[in-house]
């Protein structure tokens, strides 16, 4: 199988295995349950003992409400990978939290769509949102960063740190993800960095996640001149490309639409979404891309 960009957008390093970290069998521990609160599989080694973890951290509480946050994107990537972009972990205030292994290897294409990884969910206790607060803000760095800190390069990807705890709301961007490239601040950006790497590898260390099932999408249109494979004919009679709109980017028109609007592509295991689909309509065709919306986006 020929390797194709993640989900991201961002070049995928060779893949290596997490360390067990105290922070991820505190996770393991408190996460016996699945995203519906149902029992889950038994989480860790069964010598491990569960962590007592104090809620000493004051944080949001609701569904909606985002607690801790990492995105990385941009660089020098094709503008379908700009238009996809999306956080690759998010934990909200009731203890729900959205990721994807940003490194993960996507679906097979379907022609010359390609499909993203999905994500995933599930639900934690007091005690892993606390343990996760308590090593984002302490040895993770985000107690003390303050940024943006910019990298020493040109065209690399910027990642994106957002906590709210405390009654504040905190956001640190790092322009390159490594301490090679802040000889200034190493330090700092060395916990950050590895802070990041236990938020990609999230996964690892929990039991009982599912399939994230979008209730909507952010289908994404790009006017194109010269097609690069198959064109599809329209697929929505009820839906105009005058209905997608532009935003900041003028050459990426957005429209929300429903997972009823999405079945109508015919294409199977596109819950984490798609690049590359070409689409035509009264002679002029467009490049559709379709990104997931997680539970506190709108749009």
């Amino acid at each position: 199988m020929t390797d194709q960009l993640p989900a991201s957008g961002i070049p995928r390093p060779a893949r290596r295995l997490a360390a067990v970290t105290p922070l991820l069998l505190v996770l393991a521990a408190c996460s016996t349950a699945g995203p519906t609160g149902t029992p889950g599989p038994s989480a860790g080694p069964t010598t491990a003992p569960t962590p007592t973890v104090p809620a000493g951290i004051e944080h949001p509480t609701g569904a909606k409400d985002i607690v801790l946050r990492f995105e990385e994107g941009g660089g020098f990537v094709p503008i379908d990978f700009l238009a996809t972009q999306a956080p690759s972990f998010t934990l909200y205030g009731d203890g729900t939290v959205v990721f994807r292994d940003p490194q993960a290897i996507p679906p097979e294409p379907v022609g010359n769509v390609n499909r993203s990884v999905p994500f995933q969910t599930i639900s934690l206790g007091e005690a892993g949102i606390q343990a996760l607060l308590e090593q984002g803000l302490g040895p993770g760095g985000l107690g003390i960063a303050v940024g943006p800190y910019m990298g020493l390069g040109a065209d690399i990807p910027t990642a994106i740190f957002t906590v709210n705890a405390n009654g504040r709301t905190k956001q640190v961007s790092v322009t390159g993800l490594s301490p090679d490239m802040h000889p200034n601040n190493a330090v700092i950006v060395g916990q950050l960095s590895r802070f990041a790497d236990q938020l990609r590898t999230f996964g690892n260390g929990i039991v009982g996640e599912a399939v994230y099932q979008p209730t909507a999408y952010r289908g994404v249109l790009t006017k194109i001149d010269q097609v690069n494979g198959p064109v599809a004919a329209w697929p929505w009679p009820d839906v105009a490309p005058t209905d997608f709109l532009a935003g900041q980017n003028e050459f990426l028109m957005t429209r929300t639409m429903t997972p009823a609007e999405v079945a109508v592509l015919g294409i199977q295991g596109i819950e984490g979404g798609l690049i590359g689909l070409n689409v035509q309509k009264a002679g002029k065709a467009y490049s559709f891309a379709l990104r997931p919306l997680l539970p506190d986006e709108t749009s």
